[in-house]
């Protein structure tokens, strides 16, 4: 797969470990005020477990967000049907991917995150990448 750095969002980013909740380290930038995302490719995020989740939280959620001015930070909403989980810590172990993809028409403004939210927080360990991609990398041959 080939990856842009400007679509990154999370790069082994160690989340809920101060708290139960956190946004990506990475925001990414439409560069318009009220950006349309219409018919045509989707855009997709693939996440990657980096690093097993261990603590007391139990599940993690993630939710994209969107806000009209990055400077501020509680200027971020949640965006209606951009949401994962919550997903079992039993299932965040190094290697597990997941995906989430951008409804088209939804509501977006200029600047989009996502927020990584458990329902404690994973003190221990736990780290997670997020990337725009346009398809998932298999590593079978057809037919196989």
């Amino acid at each position: 797969m080939i990856f842009d750095k400007q679509m990154e969002l999370s790069n082994e980013q160690r989340v809920c470990n101060a708290g139960a909740a956190e946004e990506s380290e990475n925001v990414y930038d439409f560069g318009v005020v009220d950006p349309k995302i219409g018919k045509g490719e989707p855009m997709m995020f693939l996440f990657t477990v980096d690093e097993v989740f261990a603590g007391t939280a139990t599940t993690l959620t993630i939710t994209g967000q969107s806000s009209s001015d990055n400077a501020v930070a509680d200027a971020y909403a949640n965006i209606s049907g951009i949401t994962i989980g919550p997903i079992a810590k039993a299932l965040l172990v190094e290697g597990y991917n997941f995906t989430i993809v951008l409804p088209a028409f939804a509501a977006y403004e200029r600047y989009f995150r996502f927020m990584y939210t458990g329902d404690n927080t994973f003190e221990t360990t736990g780290k997670i990448s997020c990337r725009q991609v346009i398809d998932i990398q298999s590593n079978f041959a057809p037919g196989a």
